[in-house]
């Protein structure tokens, strides 16, 4: 719903030569929106150096492009975002 409804998802990954990686992605008034938390000054600067890139395949993909963001350290705390009571999907490979 491009005229209302906003749409999250919080994902966290652990990438063997980036580390801890978290992210938001949002999708609010037909545009999608990411913020990735890395913990690891040197992964949030490769991260920074690629969201040109990453907005550009959004919009090839014909997505409208909000805001894309790479921060150093951890998501606010839960108590300052909205949260499920439930988890979704759990997965380890």
């Amino acid at each position: 719903d491009s005229q209302g409804g906003a749409w999250s998802v919080t994902i966290a990954l652990e990438l063997e030569n980036l580390g801890p990686l978290q992210a938001r992605i949002s999708l609010a008034g037909g545009a999608v929106s990411a913020v990735f938390w890395l913990q690891q000054a040197e992964s949030r600067a490769l991260f920074s150096s690629h969201l040109n890139e990453l907005q550009q395949r959004l919009q090839e993909a014909g997505l409208q492009v909000g805001t894309l963001s790479a921060q150093q350290g951890m998501p606010p705390k839960a108590e300052e975002t909205p949260s499920l009571s439930y988890v979704l999907l759990d997965v380890e490979a």
